[in-house]
């Protein structure tokens, strides 16, 4: 199995592998979090966030899952899901806020 860098940053929305984590910390420390965020949605005490991570959650094994949604519930991270590309990513966001919606649209009509 061949191992993939560690430390990503974001070019537009393009993950590019960096050498070092002196180079990855210094590019992070200029980024405003707009630019790491792919998706922030609030429904109701319901967060849903999806941002770059910039460090690969696959540890340098299989493909790198650089992206994450967290869906919080009362404060709390209650699920999620990893992701490769900025697209993926943003599909998923979508996929979670439509997902939290149904719920709370089928609590209603209990």
């Amino acid at each position: 199995m061949t191992k993939h860098p560690f430390y990503y940053i974001l070019v537009g929305k393009v993950p590019i592998p960096v050498k070092s984590i002196d180079e990855w910390l210094v590019w992070l420390a200029k980024q405003p979090t707009f630019t790491t965020r792919v998706g922030l949605t609030n429904i109701g005490p319901i967060m849903i966030s999806t941002v770059f991570l910039g460090l690969d959650h696959n540890f340098g094994y299989g493909a790198p899952m650089l992206f994450e949604t967290m869906v919080f519930r009362g404060g709390e991270s209650a699920e999620g899901m990893r992701y490769e590309s900025w697209e993926e990513a943003a599909k998923g966001h979508k996929a979670f806020v439509a997902k939290v919606r149904n719920e709370i649209k089928e609590n209603v009509h209990k």
